[in-house]
C-alpha cells in the first residue's frame, strides 16, 4: 500500500515535490518494505512571486530488481494425494477374442451357471485350455471368473458347452471384468444383499437388494457405477476368495465388510 503524505497547512499554495521510487521485496512473514515520506519545504504565499526556484535533486539509480524467490516447493498433503490416485486400483473391463484348436479330448473348463452366463470356475491342468494358456500372451490366457459369450458364433449357454465338446476349432469370445473395491459398514444390521451361489463357485451373486446395509451404501455414492448392482458378483470379502462357502461366512461374520466387484457383461 503507498504511504500517504503529510497534509500541509492550509495556507500553502504551491509546494515543490519530488518523486519517491521504492522497492517491496515480499515474503510469506511480512507484507512489503515500509517507505517513510521524505519531507519537502514549503514555499510560503507571501514569497511565492520572488522565491527562487528550487533545484531538483540529482536522480539515483535504481536499485537493481531483486531476484525472485524459487517457487515453493509443493505441499506433503498434495504429493500424498497424487500418489494415492495413481496406486488407486482403476477397473478393467473388456472383451477379447481367442481360438483353441484342441488336440485333446477335452477343454479342461469347470464353468458355473450363472443368471448372467457362463462363467469360468476352475481350469484343469490338463486339456485344450490349460495347453492354450501356455502359450497365450497373459491378456488372452482364460481366467477364472472370465465370462463365456459366444463359441463358433453360438450364445446360449447349453450350445456354447455343446460346441466346446464337440468341435475342434474354438472360437471363443469372453468378457472379463477384473473387478473395484467397495467399502460396506454393515454394523450389527443385515447387509440386506440375497447371494446365491452354486457348489465350486468362486464368487457369490447378487439376486436382489433389500433394506440393510447394502441398500444405505447405494443412496451415499454417488457414481452408480460403483453402486451394488442385482446380477453382480462377489470376488472377495475382507481378503477370502476362490471359496464362496467362506466367503459367506465372511460376510456374516465381519461388521466392516471389504469387497472386490465384478460385473457381468451387459
Amino acid at each position: 500500500d503507498f504511504a500517504q503524505a503529510s497534509r500541509v497547512r492550509p495556507f500553502a499554495r504551491r509546494i515543490a515535490t519530488t518523486k519517491i521510487m521504492f522497492a517491496c521485496c515480499c515474503s510469506e512473514q511480512d507484507g512489503g518494505t515500509v517507505v517513510e515520506p521524505v519531507a519537502m519545504p514549503v514555499i510560503s504565499e507571501e514569497k511565492a512571486e520572488t522565491a527562487p526556484m528550487m533545484q531538483e535533486p540529482a536522480k539515483e539509480e535504481p536499485a537493481p530488481a531483486p531476484t525472485p524467490p524459487p517457487p515453493p516447493a509443493p505441499k506433503e498433503e498434495k504429493a500424498k494425494e497424487v500418489v494415492k490416485q495413481e496406486e488407486a486400483p482403476a477397473k478393467k473391463a473388456y472383451y477379447f477374442d481367442i481360438e483353441i484348436n484342441k488336440d485333446v479330448p477335452s477343454c479342461g473348463l469347470k464353468l458355473d451357471y450363472k443368471s448372467s452366463g457362463l462363467s469360468v470356475a476352475g481350469i484343469s491342468t490338463e486339456g485344450a485350455v490349460a495347453k492354450y494358456n501356455s502359450s497365450a500372451d497373459a491378456s488372452k490366457q482364460i481366467q477364472v471368473l472370465d465370462w463365456i459369450c459366444s463359441v463358433n458364433g453360438e450364445e446360449d449357454a447349453q450350445a456354447m458347452v455343446d460346441k466346446m465338446k464337440g468341435d475342434r476349432t474354438l472360437k471363443i469370445k469372453l468378457w472379463r471384468d477384473e473387478g473395484f473395491p467397495i467399502t460396506i459398514n454393515k454394523g450389527s444390521g443385515p447387509l440386506g444383499l440375497n447371494l446365491s451361489y452354486q457348489p465350486d463357485s468362486k464368487s457369490l451373486d447378487v439376486g436382489s437388494i433389500g433394506e440393510g446395509a447394502a441398500l444405505k451404501y447405494n443412496a451415499n455414492e454417488t457414481n452408480t457405477q460403483l453402486q451394488v448392482q442385482v446380477g453382480d458378483c462377489i470376488k472377495s470379502v475382507n481378503g477370502v476368495s476362490d471359496d464362496a462357502d467362506k466367503m459367506l461366512d465372511a460376510v456374516k461374520a465381519a461388521s466392516v465388510l471389504n469387497l472386490v466387484i465384478v460385473r457381468p457383461p451387459k
